[in-house]
């Protein structure tokens, strides 16, 4: 069975956070990005396509076989 990761994503008024983990908790590659709000959530989402695969080849993930898509409405901190 393939490993399962899991992509956090935290959308504030002024800075856009991406970590990548196995969903136990722990990170093991997070980008921090400012959020240009003239772009709106267009460019939000174009910001989030852009940091992927960077991120997911700087962490243990490798290749991506299957995406399954949840979301859930929670906040989270990524300040080191």
């Amino acid at each position: 069975m393939a490993e399962v990761w899991v992509l956090g994503i935290e959308i504030g008024g002024t800075k856009l956070q991406l970590g990548i983990g196995q969903g136990r908790g722990d990170l093991v590659a997070r980008e921090r990005l400012r959020v240009d709000p003239s772009r709106g959530a267009a460019g939000i989402l174009n910001q989030i396509q852009e940091a992927f695969p960077p991120l997911a080849s700087n962490s243990r993930a490798g290749k991506v076989l299957h995406v399954e898509l949840r979301v859930a409405p929670l906040g989270f901190l990524l300040e080191a």
